[in-house]
């Protein structure tokens, strides 16, 4: 009787094992990527906590850096300030010894940060409707659902639009207008008007755990 208990445990044991492992398997592909951020820029200028990071870029203050106590907004790199500031208008991006950047809201509301409970499954280099090089990502179902829940809260108000900052490896890709909701659980990072070199491309494909070469069908 007692040979026949242990058998019986130990098939217990298994079947656990088979279920975990299944379950393993099926969220295999799917990887949470700290490289990989969205923000929603600050537009409300009016805001105490706004104006006091404005202040930290003046000549005299202490620049973009973190301090104890930013909760609501933080100043993030811009990858190529030539995008955002083009010739004949007045400059988006705040310069900072060489540097630019935008000021991005950080709050749960505001922003999917690389450390939440969200991942993407796929990431692969493709080309926008020009024909220029972009990279296209799929999120797993948390993020799909953390994606859509983020730019339907900041779609299109009657007197204002708002912007979202895409982040690879610290450093702000694209900003792109949020025009509406989008559920389909995948987007596109392009170059914005300049464009991504092949290079550039490569480079965010790689930084965000994809493979250089890999079509946009594949896994």
């Amino acid at each position: 009787m007692t040979r026949m208990r242990a058998l019986a445990f130990c098939a217990v044991l298994l079947i656990a094992a088979t279920i975990l492992l299944y379950a393993d398997s099926r969220h295999a592909g799917a990887r949470r990527n700290s490289a990989l951020e969205f923000h929603i820029l600050a537009s409300d200028w009016g805001d105490p906590a706004c104006i006091e990071m404005l202040d930290r870029m003046i000549p005299s203050g202490p620049g973009p850096a973190p301090e104890a106590g930013d909760t609501k907004y933080r100043w993030i790199e811009v990858a190529h300030h030539e995008q955002f500031d083009p010739a004949g208008v007045p400059p988006k991006t705040f310069e900072w010894k060489g540097k630019y950047y935008l000021l991005a809201m950080m709050t749960p509301d505001a922003a999917m940060s690389g450390d939440s409970d969200w991942g993407i499954d796929r990431v692969y280099a493709t080309t926008d409707s020009l024909g220029n090089p972009c990279v296209g990502l799929a999120f797993d179902e948390a993020g799909t659902k953390q994606f859509a829940d983020l730019t339907a809260r900041w779609q299109p108000q009657i007197d204002q639009r708002f912007e979202l900052a895409i982040v690879v490896s610290g450093k702000i890709i694209s900003a792109p207008w949020i025009n509406s909701s989008i559920p389909g659980g995948s987007c596109f990072i392009t170059g914005g008007v300049h464009g991504f070199s092949r290079q550039e491309e490569e480079n965010i494909v790689e930084a965000l755990g994809g493979e250089v070469g890999q079509a946009a069908g594949g896994q």
